[in-house]
């Protein structure tokens, strides 16, 4: 996940947007998300594109999380089911991948950065 976090950090900056991990970044990419919004319903993202750029950011954001909040990364869940990649911590479960996917097909009212901010407060100092 760390390299799929690499890689939003790359395709951003193509953009000029700077992503840092730090917990005020993910506001950066709510921006982005807004573009990608657009495109998909003018119909100019596929599936493909969809997943991909889900992961990548998805990734990028669970990172954020995990390295303030110390959670562990998993690919499947027993529930939800494969490639879904689970982010635990503190004992509670997110999945900031399909938080990606919702944002993108949903808009603003799939807005990531109140998400993160949810599940900052689960652990707020880090610890």
């Amino acid at each position: 996940m760390a390299k799929r976090a690499q890689r939003a950090v790359s395709q951003a900056r193509r953009f000029n947007v700077v992503l840092d991990f730090t917990p005020k970044s993910i506001e950066r990419v709510e921006r982005l998300f807004t573009a990608m919004h657009q495109l998909r319903a003018m119909g100019k993202m596929s599936e493909s594109q969809l997943d991909a750029k889900s992961l990548d950011y998805g990734s990028y954001i669970g990172e954020v999380i995990r390295r303030s909040a110390t959670g562990e990364w998993s690919r499947d869940h027993p529930q939800f089911g494969e490639k879904c990649f689970p982010l635990t911590l503190k004992g509670t479960q997110v999945f900031p991948v399909n938080w990606c996917v919702k944002r993108i097909e949903n808009g603003p009212d799939d807005d990531l950065w109140f998400k993160f901010q949810s599940v900052a407060a689960i652990d707020p100092s880090g610890s």
